[in-house]
């Protein structure tokens, strides 16, 4: 039960972040957000993937602490443990930043659990967590690296 719980709400979490069917990453946005530059290059550094095979990538990583943070039988989040656990991963962003990080994952892990039951790349998933995945992207004040899909799903 706790894979089905993770490929649940952890793909949901790296939808959140954004899907792309090609591991290119979109130019930054303006304005300027909570995240700052030094925030980004940890955030960039990691880049785009797949949550599942590509180790270290940025989705891999949110995927890795959703699970971390996330308590599916309680549908609780503690932002905290997520904190801790993006930073021993590798991104060493601000408190502010890695909380602007948190509230997609959050949502996904809690509202979309049913439609990212099978998959990250699934249509409903996707479709689910899209606004989530907008505002994480308004938040940071750039574009997030991407959640990258096979081309059928």
């Amino acid at each position: 039960m706790y894979y089905t719980f993770a490929a649940i709400a952890f793909a949901i979490l790296n939808v959140a972040l954004g899907v792309r069917k090609d591991a290119s990453l979109p130019a930054a946005v303006s304005p300027p957000g909570t995240c700052d530059d030094n925030d980004m290059r940890y955030i960039n550094q990691a880049g785009a993937g797949n949550d599942d095979h590509d180790e270290g990538s940025f989705p891999w990583i949110m995927k890795k602490c959703a699970k971390s943070a996330y308590s599916f039988w309680r549908n609780s989040f503690d932002r905290a443990d997520f904190t801790d656990c993006i930073t021993k991963n590798g991104l060493r962003v601000r408190p502010a930043c890695a909380d602007c990080l948190a509230d997609p994952v959050e949502y996904g892990c809690k509202e979309c659990k049913s439609k990212c039951y099978s998959s990250s790349c699934d249509p409903d998933c996707i479709t689910c967590v899209g606004d989530a995945h907008n505002k994480a992207n308004t938040c940071a004040g750039h574009t997030l690296p991407t959640l990258t899909c096979p081309s059928a799903v």
